[in-house]
Order: C-alpha cells, then structure tokens, then sequence
C-alpha cells in the first residue's frame, strides 16, 4: 500500500471482517442455544414420562451430569451473546461514541476529519473488533465443547429412562 486511499480501502475491507466474525460467534451462540434446549427438553419430557421404578441411582447421576453440562453450555453462550459496548475512546466510527455526540456536532466532525485520522480510527476499531470476536469466539468454543460432550451423557440419561 502506498497511499492513504489504498490504506483505507484495505482497513475497510478488514473492519467488514471482523464484523463478520462477530456474526459467526453469534450464528453459532443461537445453534448452541438451540440444541442445548431441545436437549433439555427432550431430557425432561423422557424424565417425566419414564416410570419411577426405572430411576435409579445412575440414572439420576446421568440426568444430573447431563442437566449440568447443558446448563454450563447455555451460559457459556450466554456469554458469548453479551454485547461488548466498550468501543475506542475517541472514534467517529463506533456507535456508541457516535450517538454522545448531537447529530450537528457529528456532522462536523467527521466533515473536518483527515483521511489520516479516519485511518486511525478505523484500525482502533478493527483492533477493538478482534478482540470482541476473540471474546465471543472463546465463548462459544466452550459452549460447544459443553454441548457436545453432554449429548454422550445425555444419550445414556435418556436411553435409561425410555423403555427400549
């Protein structure tokens, strides 16, 4: 890159990036959710309807493990779906410092910014948007990871508690 306006298109293209990545942790937060759910509620629907005298001990330490592993899984992607509001101090980009400022004010600054200072303010942005989809991306990985190794114990819970 040998220009400003080169460097800019390319930290636009890149801020685009990590927005999306921002997108896919939470595409994949509502995937988690909704398998962790429709487990849990297969597990309690299966629990209800088996009969008492098919409960035993394992069976309520498997219902239990999976019940817990599915619970620790939803709140990991709980907070992985918490939004991140802390955005860079100064930046005419980030909307949360945009909407400090009354629509007039706005409009004058960002008319009176360079395109160094627009750069600047692009790459905090980009780097503030890393770290949220690292955040959120680490989140998620724990979510699955939850989810996933619950389904084994929950297969067994529900496999103790259906007649088959």
């Amino acid at each position: 890159m040998t220009n400003d306006e080169e460097r800019i298109k390319a930290a636009q293209w890149l801020f685009e990036r990590t927005l999306g990545w921002i997108a896919t942790a939470d595409v994949k937060v509502s995937v988690a959710l909704a398998l962790d759910t429709a487990m849990l509620g297969g597990l309690a629907a299966a629990f209800a309807g088996s009969d008492y005298h098919l409960r035993t001990a394992w069976c309520y330490l498997f219902v239990l493990a999976a019940t817990a592993g599915m619970a620790f899984a939803m709140f990991c992607a709980g907070m992985a779906a918490i939004p991140r509001m802390r955005g860079p101090v100064k930046s005419m980009i980030f909307f949360g410092r945009v909407m400090e400022k009354d629509a007039d004010t706005y409009v004058d600054e960002f008319s009176n910014m360079t395109e160094k200072e627009y750069l600047a303010d692009l790459a905090r942005q980009i780097h503030r948007n890393s770290e949220i989809a690292c955040e959120k991306h680490h989140w998620v990985r724990k979510s699955l990871f939850w989810s996933f190794l619950s389904a084994g114990v929950w297969i067994v819970a529900i496999a103790m508690l259906v007649k088959i």
